[in-house]
């Protein structure tokens, strides 16, 4: 007897904005992409989807699912979200497109984003980490994963800080989250740490030529993996240490 494979995604007819998908996977970010990818292509291509605008797909949010059966039907199913693991439940996130560009004024990178738009006057990156520790090393909420934030310095009229969520559009203020902390955290020799693929990829086609600051080591991290320039204080810094200008790992 074959033991069949579990289905691996969901097509959801009514959901958030964005929301196509449920993705079933194992918390790794790069079996979700991989899965994400391939589900997609197969609807566009067939037209049972259809974007008139250039689509990426937001960065997973992972969480527990089960379906139960509606009504007794064979056929018909409903979505169920546990807050937990449990028998019947697995393990996935909502499959979330969105417009490439800006994602408050849909501008493409290089021009002039108006007033009010949360990638306005933007002057630099800086490094956040979660605080997740149940979770695998590469899960974006893990603290080994150094994720990227905008950075605004304050000007007449205009608020300084790190606004909005995460390049890859975790939003770090959602109820009962690990926890998070910009520019520092838990860092120390034999940690590993790696950048996530999201964030670079943004950072790279929204703000090119903006540099990576928070800690040497989160920063350089990101730099190494994305090819993100490292803030002038911090190139310094590393030059001092190692006597190197850049690093590459092998």
């Amino acid at each position: 007897m074959t033991r069949r494979r579990p289905v691996q995604v969901y097509r959801l007819f009514d959901g958030d904005p964005g929301q196509v998908a449920i993705v079933r996977y194992s918390g790794d970010p790069d079996e979700y992409t991989a899965v994400a990818h391939t589900w997609l292509a197969d609807q566009i291509g067939d037209g049972t989807l259809v974007f008139d605008y250039p689509i990426g797909v937001v960065a997973p949010r992972p969480r527990w699912f089960r379906m139960n059966p509606y009504n007794g039907d064979e056929y018909g199913w409903t979505l169920g979200l546990p807050s937990g693991p449990g028998r019947g439940n697995w393990f996935g996130s909502f499959l979330t497109v969105t417009a490439i560009g800006c994602s408050q004024c849909q501008y493409l990178h290089g021009a002039h984003h108006p007033a009010g738009c949360l990638n306005a006057d933007i002057d630099g990156l800086i490094t956040l980490q979660f605080g997740g520790q149940r979770v695998s090393d590469r899960h974006p909420l893990s603290r080994l994963t150094v994720h990227a934030v905008r950075s605004r310095r304050s000007r007449p009229g205009l608020a300084g800080g790190t606004p909005g969520p995460t390049l890859c559009d975790i939003d770090r203020f959602f109820p009962d989250g690990p926890g998070w902390s910009v520019g520092g955290g838990v860092m120390g020799p034999g940690m590993k740490f790696h950048a996530c693929y999201l964030c670079g990829q943004v950072a790279r086609r929204d703000f090119p030529g903006l540099a990576i600051s928070g800690s040497l080591q989160l920063a350089q991290a990101f730099a190494a993996d994305t090819g993100v320039p490292l803030a002038g204080h911090l190139l310094a810094a590393q030059v001092a240490k190692t006597g190197l200008v850049g690093l590459v790992e092998v």
